[in-house]
């Protein structure tokens, strides 16, 4: 609710107002703004100062001179924007960093602007903005008319420009402000892009919202993660293809680093013209916020014997993302992992010994877990609960086709039960996965709230496609977020555990163990993985929530 609205509703929050720029036209007394502030809090105004600021000022009152708008920097629009050390260092003492780009000689979008400082304002954080270059053909002749340099950018922008590299705090990400990727660039972070940060992770600027984790060996406190931020400026490209192509992907978009103790949280946000959503809140031009509830929380593919409790806790525990954000709807694949009969381990005599000496060859008993954490997880404001069709749960599908000699003799009795279930369903026409027979006969209590989506049955939700696991791509091909991202729908899958935000398509990660002993034997070598989930929002927007140790 912008603060203008809420004034309306609170006669006794505007009649304060009114004293309060009563006593400042006087020249009497009227207290400071946070002091008002205070006395509307209890109201239950809950808007940022700069919101309360701009309606006194609407409203015929004057700004207190420190919370007036910040002088525009002076510096001449043709000179560049390489900041001293100081002014980065005074900006690292902060809880968050927001960062975004702009586009010389192209109008800001200015209400998305001013939401990102009342962001900034209310999270306690600095915004940076990447300058970029454009040759549009049409804006360099409008710079020439009216005698402007070829490189200027609206003076909206002066206060947050950088044209520098540079760490956030003393963490392993950095911006890139040095690199001025053409606007029509079809992709920012391409491959050789993970290395010029070295060991770090890297946001650079470009009109183009993108994201990918980026192997590494090495060991780091976090995974490695590469983004590109959206602009805050309009779309504004030439005719050509590529022109047209950079319109298409230009994006209203930033990247948000949250500065925690030793480790930092990463994510994007996305203006839709109105507002943008962060966190179970939705952010306005006025500085305004309020809460909202997310249609659905999409989750890293859990895989149950492998599932790591940081995971678990930052998802499912009692401050975690599912309790405090309260989405409507959850969806999720590869929550059964399949360990007791995987054929990545078939044949391999030790590993299948070592198997059994803990434990872990029970088909029974993995399926038993596998109903428990389903019942663990149950949550009352979840109106749906959807387990997509995905290829670890194939593989007990897989298992009744192929496995016809050397079945461990525990495995034996629920073989024969469920190849025989499985021929009654072919015979009466039914396509139900073994999973999902097995629930309804031995766990009916879940089978009652849990929804089973088939294969290729699809799940929009606000525009976006939800329905979809990732392991299946074009024409029966294996999927992945760039072959998907061909499709004519937005989506959200699963799958690669290496998450990633390309074009249409939007890929969380894992709720694995990610390195150590803990992380699954068919893992070797240097991988992408990483913990994250994503939200979907009523407006049709997604936000990625990244994990560390336990937290988001």
């Amino acid at each position: 609710m912008p603060a203008k609205d809420w004034f309306e509703k609170n006669p006794e929050g505007a009649a304060e107002v009114q004293q309060f720029i009563a006593a400042r036209v006087a020249g009497s007394d009227a207290g400071a703004l946070k002091d008002l502030k205070a006395r509307l809090e209890e109201m239950g105004f809950a808007h940022s100062r700069r919101a309360l600021s701009r309606y006194i000022a609407a409203v015929g009152g004057e700004l207190p001179e420190k919370l007036r708008k910040p002088k525009k920097d002076p510096r001449p629009p043709n000179e560049n924007w390489i900041r001293s050390d100081e002014w980065i260092e005074e900006r690292m003492d902060a809880d968050c960093w927001i960062v975004t780009s702009a586009v010389a000689h192209v109008e800001p979008e200015h209400d998305f602007l001013s939401a990102l400082e009342g962001y900034a304002e209310h999270n306690g954080g600095h915004l940076f903005v990447v300058p970029l270059r454009y040759k549009n053909p049409t804006s360099q002749r409008e710079a020439k008319a009216q005698n402007l340099p070829i490189e200027a950018w609206h003076e909206s922008f002066y206060p947050y420009l950088v044209q520098n590299n540079f760490r956030l705090g003393d963490h392993e990400i950095k911006v890139m402000g040095k690199w001025k990727i053409q606007a029509t660039s079809g992709n920012p972070i391409r491959g050789q892009m993970s290395s010029v940060s070295k060991g770090d992770s890297a946001i650079f600027g470009h009109t183009q919202l993108s994201m990918r984790s980026a192997p590494t060996v090495r060991e780091r406190t976090q995974p490695k993660m590469l983004w590109s931020t959206g602009a805050a400026t309009q779309a504004e490209y030439s005719d050509t293809v590529a022109g047209q192509l950079a319109e298409f992907h230009h994006s209203h978009s930033a990247v948000v680093v949250h500065n925690r103790d030793g480790y930092y949280i990463a994510r994007e946000v996305t203006w839709d013209g109105e507002k943008f959503a962060d966190c179970g809140y939705y952010y306005y031009a006025d500085g305004s916020y309020e809460e909202t509830t997310p249609e659905l929380c999409y989750l890293a593919d859990p895989h149950g014997w492998d599932m790591d409790k940081d995971w678990y806790d930052a998802t499912w525990g009692p401050q975690g993302m599912i309790e405090e954000l309260r989405p409507k709807r959850v969806a999720e694949g590869d929550v059964f992992n399949g360990t007791s009969i995987s054929h990545h381990e078939r044949g391999k005599r030790l590993k299948e010994a070592a198997r059994v000496m803990r434990g872990e060859d029970s088909l029974e008993r993995e399926l038993e877990d596998y109903a428990n954490y389903m019942r663990d997880t149950q949550r009352d404001f979840v109106e749906e609960r959807l387990e997509l069709d995905a290829n670890h749960e194939d593989f007990l599908d897989r298992w009744l086709e192929n496995c016809s000699s050397k079945i461990e003799p525990i495995n034996l009795p629920l073989f024969f039960k469920l190849s025989d279930r499985m021929c009654e369903d072919a015979k009466q026409g039914k396509h139900r996965r073994a999973i999902q027979i097995w629930i309804e006969e031995q766990a009916p209590d879940v089978a009652e709230w849990v929804r089973f989506l088939q294969v290729d049955e699809r799940y929009p939700v606000a525009g976006v496609e939800a329905g979809m696991h990732g392991h299946v791509g074009l024409r029966g091909s294996r999927g992945s977020l760039a072959s998907l991202s061909a499709i004519d729908i937005r989506f959200v899958i699963g799958h690669g555990h290496g998450p990633g935000i390309w074009k249409g398509g939007l890929q969380v990660g894992a709720g694995t163990h990610n390195t150590g002993p803990k992380k699954p034997g068919y893992a070797n070598g240097p991988d992408d993985w990483m913990q994250l989930n994503a939200f979907i929002y009523d407006n049709g927007y997604r936000q990625t929530a990244m994990m560390v140790y336990g937290n988001w």
